[in-house]
C-alpha cells in the first residue's frame, strides 16, 4: 500500500474559510480502465485566506472516467495545479465536490497526461502528470475532491 502522509489541518476548516487562492501540490494518482476507467489521486491543498495566512489540506481525487480508456498507470503531478475562478474569494466549501471535464493522455512505459476540470461553482483546474505505465486515454471524467487524510490504495 503507497501512502502519502502529510500534516495538515483538519478538513472541517476548509469549508469555514474564505478563499483568494488554492493550489495542488505533492499529486500522485493511480488510473485503471478498458473503456470505463477509474482514478484515486492524492495530493495537497494549499489554500490562501482572505486575510492572508496559508493552510495546507490533505485532499483525495477519485471518480470515474468514459471514453477511449486503455490503462494501469500510476502519475506524479509534474507542475502545481492553481485551482481558479473568476470573482475574487470564495468560501472554501466551493473548493470541494465534483469536478467534471476532459482528460487526454498517452504512456508506453513513461507518457503525460492532462485533464481539464471545473465543478458546478465554476472553480477550475488543470491536471498535468507524468505517467508511468501503459495508457492511451481520450475522455471524459468526474473527479470528487474531498478533504481529509489521503491515502492511496
Amino acid at each position: 500500500m503507497l501512502a502519502l502522509l502529510v500534516a495538515c489541518a483538519p478538513s472541517s476548516e476548509l469549508a469555514e474559510l474564505e478563499v483568494v487562492g488554492a493550489t495542488l501540490t505533492e499529486l500522485v494518482d493511480v488510473r485503471v480502465g478498458a473503456g470505463l476507467g477509474i482514478a484515486f489521486a492524492s495530493a495537497t491543498l494549499e489554500v490562501q485566506e482572505a486575510g492572508g495566512d496559508t493552510q495546507d489540506f490533505a485532499v483525495t481525487l477519485s471518480g470515474p472516467r468514459l471514453g477511449l480508456v486503455a490503462e494501469g498507470a500510476v502519475g506524479v503531478g509534474y507542475l502545481e495545479t492553481p485551482l481558479v475562478w473568476y470573482d475574487g474569494s470564495r468560501p472554501g466549501s466551493d473548493l470541494l465536490g465534483t469536478y467534471a471535464g476532459i482528460e487526454y493522455g498517452a504512456a508506453t512505459g513513461v507518457g503525460a497526461s492532462a485533464a481539464l476540470l471545473e465543478n458546478e461553482f465554476g472553480v477550475g483546474m488543470i491536471i498535468g502528470t507524468i505517467d508511468l505505465g501503459a495508457s492511451m486515454t481520450v475522455g471524459y471524467e468526474w473527479l470528487t475532491l474531498s478533504a481529509g487524510e489521503s491515502e492511496l490504495p
